[in-house]
């Protein structure tokens, strides 16, 4: 392996795409408590401070695509010094496909490199989540990935009510609902309408969709006009990630109208007890009393 440069820099690591650690030099007793061989296998994303991964993952794209990315600031958790940031800059590795990541002591003066963010693009995309994917310990946390779709937002044309600010608003709006339930509260939008996430074997699908409804009913849609369709499966499987995310959406495409109106009519009912108020509470006594008077 090529060897990294050694002024100024605290510690070293060698990674894949993935950011699984193939190599560690440095002072990981001082900020880690272990030696350095003890880091070879795990992924430096886990690492990183939960704000600041989507911005690494796509950090790592740009090393991918271009061999290169500029000079940044991160945010590690430690063992031994809990949160600290660190100046972070990168050099490719052997033969192209590993890189090393060297870390040192943040300067706070004027043209120092900016931290990691993502606030021009805070969805991830289809690469960046299937690299999260690939990174976790699925035998020590279970996780499925799901796909949502929301046909309103796939019809073409789309409904002459909705201008592309709206329709924008309401895509914004209903990727950022899903971050609650992500995993490391990380969304990818693949395109607009679609979003998919990492999540707890746990989580319900109807969980998720529910907060989809509540976005959607601040835009004055119900559930069946948002047209819900989703696929979820579990993790990990034979294929990469990505490519079973694309199989996916394919899936998801050839679904049927029916097939979506089945989890929105499941929605739109969860909904009634929060529909009572207003005239809603009138509606929805006169139809009790009435059942009650057949009875």
């Amino acid at each position: 392996m090529n060897n990294p440069p050694a002024d100024r820099w605290e510690f070293s690591l060698l990674v894949d795409r993935t950011s699984r650690i193939i190599e560690a030099r440095g002072l990981f007793e001082l900020y880690f408590g272990v030696q350095a061989g003890s880091l070879v296998g795990r992924h430096l994303v886990a690492y990183l401070d939960e704000s600041e991964r989507l911005a690494f993952l796509r950090y790592m794209s740009r090393l991918r695509v271009s061999g290169e990315a500029a000079p940044v600031t991160a945010m590690l958790h430690t063992p031994t010094v809990g949160a600290k940031r660190f100046a972070m800059a990168a050099r490719t590795g052997e033969g192209g496909s590993f890189w090393w990541l060297m870390f040192g002591h943040e300067e706070n003066v004027p043209g120092s490199p900016p931290a990691l963010s993502d606030a021009e693009q805070p969805f991830a995309s289809t690469e960046e989540l299937a690299t999260l994917a690939d990174a976790h310990d699925h035998a020590k946390f279970p996780l499925d990935l799901t796909l949502f779709r929301a046909q309103i937002l796939r019809q073409d044309p789309p409904p002459r009510r909705f201008s592309s600010e709206a329709r924008k608003a309401l895509d914004d709006a209903l990727g950022d609902s899903l971050r609650a339930h992500a995993h490391q509260h990380v969304v990818a939008r693949p395109d607009i309408g679609e979003y998919a996430l990492l999540h707890s074997r746990a989580k319900s699908v109807l969980e998720m969709g529910e907060s989809l409804i509540v976005v959607a009913r601040r835009h004055k849609l119900t559930a069946r006009a948002l047209g819900l369709i989703h696929e979820t499966r579990r993790l990990p499987i034979e294929v990469p990630t990505a490519e079973l995310i694309q199989e996916m959406r394919r899936k998801i495409r050839r679904n049927n109208h029916s097939g979506a109106q089945s989890l929105a009519v499941t929605l739109e009912s969860n909904w009634l007890p929060y529909a009572v108020s207003g005239g809603g509470a009138l509606l929805l006594l006169a139809a009790w009393l009435l059942i009650r008077s057949r009875q």
